[in-house]
Parts: C-alpha cells; sequence; structure tokens
C-alpha cells in the first residue's frame, strides 16, 4: 500500500508522515515503524509542489487497490484552510445539487467495482457497516424505531423536536427541519453575550 502527500519543511526526518484520514488511520492501527518514507520530488516553491501533487493523485491513482489516498488532487487532513465546509452545514441548495450531480453520474458511482471500493476503504478506516449481520433487534428496539419514524418517539415530546435554528447573521429563528431555508440565512444560530 502506497500514500502520496506533499509536506513543505526543512528536514524529512520531523516524523510526519502524512495527513489524510485514511494514512493516518491505518498508522495508528500498525504502527507508525510499519511505514517508510520516500522523498519522490523536491520543489523550491509550494506551488510546484501541491501541482505536482495534483498531477500525480489523479482519479485513476485514487482508485487504485493499493493507496490510501481518497481525495483527487491531493489536499487531505481537512483543515478550514483546505476544506470551506468545515464546521458549516450543507444547505439545501448544496445539497440538491449534490443528489442531481449523483444521478446524473450514476454510471461511476453506482457501479460494483465503485462500492466495492468504497467498502474496502470504509472499512480499512475502522467503519464496518457489516458488524449487525446476522443479528437481530429486540422487540423493545423495533417498537421504539417503529414509534420514532412515526413521529412518537421519546424526542417528540422535546420542544425542539422537529425544529432547527436558522439565522441572518443578527436574528435567530427556529423553524420546522424540513422547510427551505430562506435566501440570506444559514443553519445555527449566534449567541449574543452581553
Amino acid at each position: 500500500m502506497i500514500y502520496i502527500g506533499a509536506r513543505s519543511a526543512n528536514t524529512i526526518n520531523d516524523g510526519y508522515m502524512g495527513s489524510g484520514k485514511r494514512i493516518k488511520a491505518v498508522i495508528k492501527k500498525y504502527g507508525v515503524n510499519n511505514f517508510s518514507k520516500v522523498v519522490l520530488f523536491e520543489f523550491t516553491t509550494r506551488k510546484e509542489l501541491l501541482q505536482k501533487e495534483a498531477e500525480v493523485v489523479n482519479e485513476e491513482f485514487v482508485l487504485r487497490n493499493d493507496t490510501y489516498n481518497i481525495v483527487i488532487g491531493g489536499g487531505g487532513g481537512s483543515t478550514s484552510k483546505t476544506n470551506g465546509m468545515l464546521g458549516k452545514h450543507q444547505t439545501t441548495k448544496h445539497r440538491e445539487a449534490s443528489q442531481q450531480y449523483m444521478t446524473n453520474n450514476k454510471e461511476k458511482y453506482q457501479t460494483n467495482e465503485y462500492r466495492a471500493y468504497m467498502s474496502r476503504r470504509l472499512k480499512e478506516i475502522g467503519h464496518n457497516h457489516a458488524t449487525f449481520r446476522g443479528r437481530t433487534h429486540s422487540e423493545a428496539t423495533l417498537k421504539q424505531m417503529s414509534q420514532s419514524s412515526k413521529g412518537q418517539g421519546i424526542g417528540a415530546n422535546n420542544s425542539q423536536y422537529g425544529t432547527c435554528w436558522i439565522t441572518n447573521g443578527e436574528i435567530n429563528k427556529k423553524i420546522p427541519k424540513d422547510t427551505t431555508i430562506p435566501d440570506g440565512w444559514k443553519l445555527g444560530r449566534i449567541i449574543h453575550t452581553r
């Protein structure tokens, strides 16, 4: 297995082994001593470095079976600088655009090859959706799940149930969750301190 990442540093012996989710997870699982680092390229500017990473870590590379990279073009290790959505909620408009993209690209994302790829990636970072396979829910759990799906669950007695906060930066208000967020408003609320 391999991982390709970009690093700006004065020395390669700084202990850094990558910032991607998968590489960090497998290093934690197997220990850093089971990995080695090789410098493939050296550049004088960060811009050149990132251009080369984007060239090498392409879609074909990410879909290979022998790589820990999951983001095309690099950019692993989400931070507020590299991921503009970090800590934010997706708007209805963005969610609909994502769904439309997936619908328009079914031939890519609904193949057995892609499903196997995603399943393998999730298992490698410790997410295993098959852990419940062969087991059943208790009668009490089934009843609770049924009530919840009908809006009769424990949360239905909560005054916040079925609602969410939105803000325009100055005013906060609560709306039903299934309501479209008006233009100029976003999910969340501003806490005003005195």
